[in-house]
């Protein structure tokens, strides 16, 4: 707050400005001709112009101030008569004092109708109760109150309104008054009542629905416990498939082994260097088959097998056959697909198997040494998936002559067959270097 000293220093300052501007003025206008003789009189009438051009001036600002004043009031009136909140100011015993526009449509009748009634008369009995509770707590704790009551109006019926308490002191005198803002809610109400009555249709929906779902998982449960039998005992003849299977594949390797075993016993007998090497290609073969029943008997899955570990393995019983260890003859491989069907696996193993047996045969003479690679990959032949297959050796090269179609040998008739007929892919070789076979197949989920 401002000292009394400080604001009769800016008292004294406003009155000393005020005083030049009139002294200003009089000079204007011009001082009245006064004999030199007269001084006080002088004096005096100077200073009552002064006063009198300093009242006119109090009187402008004055004015001035008054008319700012009239403004204001004014537009606080609107802003309270117009406001988008009903507004009723009442005393402590519920007797409208004032009463803005908004409120005043609220209740189908003008301000000046409204004022003096009492608010409670527009109360119904249910909601009685709770107005004066609101209005008590008011009264008791000076802190503002909210409540939610319904209003009856005649020619309107009832309406749920929200109210807003406030204690306001008196503008005028001692003692407070209450300020209420009101706001119609009626439909917000409506709403909620829908809302309401949506839950509760939705919740003996709900009910409905999960005595049928109850009902339904019983059912279920019964099917469940019939498909778990039905699976148990799938599982069990799977089991005793797979055991059979197993059983059938390593009786097969066996059956084959004892093949492969008299064929060895015929070799030693025979002398003949056609019938020898006739027997030993059949041999490789039958180990070519015999492998993957090998393999298959080892593995849980019985329906594909490791092309890596089957191309490993044809290679080392065909290295071990031939001697190529002691002949200086390498073989290497390259698999990038790892797994193969059952049903490509023994073309492609009799196809790897006639190609390596035919460049140790043919690929080294009089004791060349030399590398044979094999290599299976995934590629891309004119935007289509294929598997591309490769036996490369660095020998001396396969000749034209044997690569006519009359004149080849039954293990090259067999590779065509195979890779055409059984693989439905092509077979190409070429004579560069050595001997390339390159072999396109499809690619599918069955190699």
């Amino acid at each position: 707050m401002m000292s009394k000293t400080s604001a009769g220093s800016r008292a004294g300052l406003q009155f000393s400005e005020l005083r030049q501007k009139a002294s200003k003025i009089l000079e204007q206008l011009g001082n009245p001709r006064i004999k030199d003789d007269d001084m006080d009189r002088k004096y005096l009438l100077e200073e009552l112009n002064v006063f009198q051009i300093e009242l006119e001036l109090q009187h402008e600002e004055l004015q001035t101030a008054r008319d700012q004043l009239e403004a204001s009031r004014n537009y606080l009136n609107d802003l309270y008569a117009y406001a988008p909140i009903g507004y009723i100011v009442m005393t402590v015993d519920g007797r409208i004092e004032d009463i803005n526009e908004r409120a005043a449509t609220y209740f189908l009748a003008s301000r000046k109708i409204l004022k003096g009634q009492r608010f409670q008369s527009f109360i119904p009995h249910e909601s009685i109760v709770e107005y004066n509770r609101c209005l008590t707590k008011l009264m008791e704790s000076n802190h503002p109150q909210h409540s939610e009551v319904m209003l009856r109006v005649h020619g309107r019926g009832t309406f749920w309104a929200r109210v807003d308490m406030f204690l306001i002191k008196k503008t005028t005198g001692s003692g407070s008054m209450i300020l209420c803002s009101i706001l119609d809610v009626s439909k917000e109400k409506q709403i909620e009542k829908e809302i309401k009555e949506l839950n509760h249709n939705l919740e003996n929906l709900v009910n409905e629905r999960t005595r049928e779902l109850q009902e339904a998982n019983l059912m279920m449960a019964q099917e469940v416990e019939d498909r778990k039998n039905a699976e148990e005992k799938a599982k069990v003849y799977a089991e005793t498939q797979k055991t059979l299977l197993r059983e059938v594949n390593h009786r097969v390797k066996n059956n084959m082994q004892i093949m492969l075993s008299l064929m060895k016993l015929q070799t030693k007998q025979t002398e003949d260097p056609d019938a020898l090497a006739a027997l030993m290609e059949s041999q490789n073969r039958i180990r070519a088959l015999a492998i993957i029943h090998d393999i298959l008997y080892m593995s849980e899955d019985l329906k594909s097998i490791s092309l890596q570990k089957y191309m490993s393995k044809l290679s080392r019983h065909i290295a071990i056959a031939y001697g190529v260890g002691n002949k200086g003859i390498l073989l290497k491989s390259e698999i990038d697909i790892p797994t193969i069907h059952m049903d490509k696996a023994v073309p492609i193993g009799l196809v790897v198997s006639e190609l390596i047996t035919n460049s140790i045969k043919h690929a080294f003479p009089d004791g060349r040494e030399g590398t044979i690679s094999i290599s299976v990959i995934p590629i891309v032949d004119n935007g289509k998936e294929r598997v591309q297959l490769t036996v490369i050796d660095d020998g001396i090269g396969i000749s034209d002559e044997l690569l006519s179609v009359d004149s080849r040998r039954l293990g090259l008739r067999l590779v065509h067959r195979l890779v055409e007929e059984q693989l439905n892919g092509s077979v190409c070789f070429k004579n560069t270097n050595g001997t390339e076979v390159v072999i396109i197949l499809p690619y599918d989920k069955n190699i």
